[in-house]
């Protein structure tokens, strides 16, 4: 049984209690709180005379342990009934805080307040009553809850009882024979510490007091079974602090066995080491049970700051740090309380810092930084509070942190440091961006745009930013924008521009004036060239590898406020004329190309393999290297201490429709018309209408081919050039021959026009085709090539060509016609043989067309007509009585050459006039009979035919009649019935009809006038 002592409890606090845990670090924060629970073994530990000193000294623990933040308090006391040692189970609990805490748990050391000796308002108070004899009968609860003897203690059986007791709410009925109610506090929300307060002595003999035995029906469970339960399965600590006898060896084995880190080896009684724990606090040093002759707070408070010390968590600072760079980084995959994911920003705080305390200890704790795309990580390091590195393991590949258990002990402090470098990305590949970069009016920082030229205006769209420079130059050997630094407008120092915008330092150029550098501009074999932007006649050449400049001195001063490369030269504006120069880099030339205007002063340039551009401000241009003539290519945001910077190896093209249309009928419209005809012989003119029907992009130096036809004396050609519209700019104003103009610019939307003349030769046949076609330098991606071309097909107006053939004799012959045919008389010279009248041009192509032989000799007859030439599916129709042939509109086609022939063939037939006279013969005053008989004797019909008579000396054929009769037989025909005689005697009568075989007679009477006839 115990050994009854008088508790001579101090009143004085260990100094340790309140103290910040050694080691812990601000930046941790307050670590975990916990809910202590103050455990008194009321067996027979305190008598009436030691309860007020109990009660001092419970309140100077509570002032002690709820000086840390976050830790609450509460008061149980227990007992066992003497009665019950065969069972070893008769342990019971009761809340000495209830009565004024509700749940039990305070933060508020008032609530536990020694108020006087015995005093009612003691906060603590103590519910066990009767048994032992009047050494134990103090209450200051105000009722009795136990009415038998409290004096033993089987510490297994009190943690069943509290195990119940705080993990089912609070409260519960008694068990194990023992039907009393009892009161424990509310569940901990928060690690648990138990500070087991009791007298400790182990009596295996039966005795009164076991802390390893289990309650005789649960021996089988094992020793230290519900101690190793609170502190496995509700993650307890338990801290021992033994009294009165605890000094007994024994004595320390057992209560050592029972405490959480119960130590060496010697600590541990058999049974307790091969118990299965989990609960991490159940490893390692110091031991935390404590032991003391008498009763007193000075142990107990000792006891649990060596609790306290030793299960504050590790804490672990992830500190992020970021190098040329600053932005989000994410952490995965943390153990032992590590976050599964973190994101630390170092964009406002660099370094970024997270705290965290760990689970468990000596556990190996790890957490994975996901490296982002843009950085490396440099390292990894941990150090401890004191500074001193920590061994860990790392891999910057993977981002792998592993910190070993052996570091993860009691309040320790781990910084692990994860440095990333940022990889200044560079620009990828040379090709045709336009970047332009813009100081700040303070010269603090720099801007890196890129130049979006799809579509106009041109728009600026920012990369990223870094440290102020100017006279930025791309190095197509590395793809990095390389600039002079420009902090104050001035500097020597050499900056690299990453494609974000980012500045990276690298140092003075050895041999590097500090000045205003505000122009540069790199050559595609790596050479970086500058000059004062105040002017003067040095150029240098740095080497971008080794900083060292070298000068170059220029043939004249010039000064320009940025450079571009081109053609295997430097480029500018010289500001002090307004004129494009050129700079050959090695021997330093200076050759003055001609004005600019209006870019007068370029700050910002670009010079690609197939082209210069350069901005004054708010407007771009396309400048021609030959004559410096500056055409506009676009709208520009405004822009102020740039520069301009392209990869000088890569070729640039912007977007427009360039057009040329062609026609001889420029009122009819732009476009050749498919009825015009041309007649060989005219002069004819062209016009060529050029057009940027782009209005967003200019172009420069188009070229406009025009060849000569196949045919046409080129000493007959020439053409003209007039700037018609939208500021567009020819070539040449005129010339001779083909036209070839290789400089035509044209700004959005202008318009050139072209003239063209030539002289058709009379000879000419066939088509006439002209064609233009359009060129666009290589500057320019023409959106729709197909109207580059344009062809003026005109074929040749109808021609028509009058033949005459005469046979058997030659005369003259008359021709009229319709449709512009001109009057003309044929004459032949030898019977049988063609002439051919002048060729002429109709004067409506396709239209239906009548020619007439309108003069034919009497004694010839059209006896044919024929029409080669013909337009396709044209036809003509002669009648050759009438001497006309009728060509339909087809004939007539455009091009068609028609050639008709007339044929005529002279009247050889055999005529015979026989004349007979009655009477005869005749005197004066008789009238006489004459009669004429026409007759055909073949071989071929006649008509037509003019008879004519002469009267005879002595004869007046008009009496007695002025008329002669006519009468005809064979199908002849007579003029009329009567003719009269004067026309018989004068022009004579005409017989119409007089075929073969046929006769016409006429009756004449005449009256003798004399005689002797």
């Amino acid at each position: 049984m115990n050994v009854f002592r008088r508790l001579a409890l101090s009143a004085v606090v260990s100094a340790a209690v309140g103290v910040p845990v050694v080691g812990q670090a601000q930046s941790c924060g307050v670590p975990p709180g916990t809910d202590v629970l103050l455990f008194v073994d009321n067996s027979s530990s305190i008598t009436n005379s030691e309860f007020d000193a109990a009660q001092q000294a419970i309140a100077n623990i509570a002032s002690s342990v709820l000086s840390r933040p976050g830790y609450r308090l509460a008061v149980v006391n227990f007992g066992c009934e003497g009665g019950r040692r065969s069972t070893e189970d008769g342990c019971r609990i009761d809340l000495a805080t209830g009565s004024v805490i509700p749940g039990g748990w305070s933060s508020n050391p008032a609530d536990f307040a020694y108020a006087g000796s015995n005093s009612a308002s003691n906060r603590v108070c103590r519910s066990f009553g009767f048994g032992g004899g009047p050494l134990f009968q103090g209450n200051n609860c105000g009722g009795a809850n136990f009415s038998v003897n409290i004096q033993d203690d089987y510490a297994q059986h009190a943690y069943k009882i509290l195990d119940g007791a705080l993990f089912s709410g609070g409260s519960t009925g008694g068990g194990d024979s023992y039907g009393a109610s009892t009161l424990a506090p509310a569940t901990p929300t928060q690690r648990l510490m138990v500070i087991h307060l009791t007298d400790a002595l182990q009596n295996p003999s039966g005795g009164g007091t076991s802390i390893s035995t289990m309650p005789a029906s649960e021996t089988s469970l094992g020793q230290y079974y519900y101690s190793n339960r609170m502190k496995n399965v509700r993650n307890a600590m338990i801290v021992g602090v033994g009294i009165d006898d605890t000094v007994a060896n024994n004595a320390q084995v057992y209560l050592g066995a029972l405490s959480s880190k119960g130590g060496g080896s010697t600590f541990y009684d058999s049974a307790h080491q091969a118990a299965a724990s989990t609960q991490a606090y159940d490893v390692g040093t110091p031991r935390l049970a404590t032991y003391a002759t008498t009763y007193s707070a000075a142990p107990i408070i000792a006891a649990a700051d060596a609790a306290f010390d030793a299960t504050v968590p590790a804490c672990v600072v992830l500190r992020k740090q970021s190098v040329s760079g600053t932005g989000s980084f994410s952490f995965a995959d943390g153990t032992n309380g590590l976050p599964s994911s973190l994101t630390l920003d170092t964009t406002t705080t660099n370094p970024a810092t997270s705290a965290t305390y760990l689970m468990q200890f000596n556990t190996d704790t790890g957490i994975r930084e996901v490296i982002p795309s843009g950085y490396t990580l440099s390292s990894i390091e941990c150090t401890n509070g004191s500074g001193a590195n920590v061994p860990v393991t790392s891999n910057t590949s993977t981002g792998q942190l592993t910190i070993p258990g052996s570091q993860i002990v009691a309040g320790a402090q781990l910084t692990c440091t994860f440095t990333n470098t940022r990889i200044q990305p560079d620009f990828g590949t040379c090709d045709a961006r336009m970047f332009l970069d813009q100081t700040n009016t303070g010269a603090t920082l720099s801007t890196l745009y890129n130049v979006g030229y799809a579509s106009t205006p041109f728009t600026y769209a920012s990369l990223g930013s870094g440290a102020p420079r100017n006279g930025i130059g791309y190095n197509q050997m590395d793809n990095y924008i390389y600039a002079m630094e420009w902090g104050g407008f001035s500097g020597n120092e050499l900056v690299r521009v990453g494609a974000d915008g980012s500045t990276v330092n690298l140092g003075v150029v050895a041999g590097l004036p500090v000045t205003n550098y505000n122009n540069g501009a790199i050559s595609p074999t790596g050479d970086y060239y500058l000059m004062s932007g105040f002017g003067g006649t040095t150029l240098y050449r740095v080497n971008l590898t080794t900083r060292v400049a070298t000068a170059v001195t220029l043939s004249s001063s010039i000064t320009v406020s940025d450079f571009a490369w081109h053609n295997g030269l430097l480029w500018g504006v010289n500001s002090n004329a307004g004129a494009l120069v050129s700079i050959d880099p090695v021997s330093g030339t200076v050759t003055t190309i001609g004005s600019s205007s209006p870019v007068n002063n370029a700050i910002a340039m670009w010079g690609f393999d197939n082209g210069l551009f350069a901005s004054g401000g708010s407007t771009i241009y396309a400048i021609d290297p030959a004559t410096g003539a500056a055409t506009l290519m676009s709208t520009a945001p405004g822009a102020s201490n740039g520069d301009g910077a392209n990869c000088p190896g890569a070729a640039i093209q912007f977007d427009a429709d360039l057009s040329v249309t062609k026609t001889n009928t420029p009122a009819s419209g732009p476009n050749d018309l498919p009825t015009d005809t041309y007649s060989p012989g005219e002069t004819r003119t062209y016009t060529i209408v050029v057009t940027n029907l782009s209005g967003s992009f200019g172009a420069q130096n188009i070229t406009v081919s025009d060849p000569i036809p196949t045919g046409i004396d080129a000493a007959t050609v020439s053409w003209s050039c007039a700037n018609t519209s939208g500021g567009s700019r020819c070539g040449a104003a005129s010339g001779t021959g083909a036209l070839n103009d290789t400089g035509l610019d044209l700004p959005p939307n202008a318009v050139a026009t072209y003239q063209v003349t030539m002289t058709v030769p009379a000879s000419f046949t066939g088509d006439l085709t002209n064609t233009v076609t359009i060129t666009p330098p290589s500057t320019v991606d023409d959106t729709n090539a197909a109207n580059n071309t344009a062809t003026d097909v005109d074929q040749s107006a109808p021609q028509l060509t009058i033949r005459k053939i005469s046979i058997g004799g030659v005369d003259s012959f008359g021709f009229t016609g319709t449709n512009g045919v001109v009057a003309q008389t044929l004459t032949t010279t030898t019977a049988g043989s063609p002439v051919s009248g002048a060729t002429q041009a109709l004067t409506a192509a396709g239209t239906a067309t009548t020619i007439t032989e309108s003069t034919t000799p009497a004694t010839y007859q059209v006896t044919d007509i024929t029409c080669t030439g013909l337009g396709a599916g044209g036809m003509a129709t002669p009648d050759l009585a009438n001497r006309t042939v009728a060509l339909d509109a087809a004939a007539t086609a455009a091009g068609a050459n028609v050639e008709c022939t007339f044929t005529n063939t002279l009247r050889q037939t055999d005529i015979q006039v026989v004349k007979t006279v009655s009477p005869d013969p005749v005197v004066s005053d008789d009238v006489v009979t004459y009669q004429i008989v026409v007759s055909n004797n073949g071989p071929q019909a006649a008509s037509n035919v003019l008879l004519t008579d002469v009267a005879g000396v002595g004869q007046d054929c008009t009496t007695p009649s002025t008329t002669a009769t006519c009468s005809a037989t064979g199908g002849a025909s007579c003029p009329s019935p009567t003719v009269p005689v004067s026309s018989l005697l004068g022009a004579g009568v005409t017989i119409p009809t007089l075929p073969v075989g046929g006769t016409v007679t006429f009756g004449l009477q005449c009256t003798v006038t004399a005689s002797g006839l």
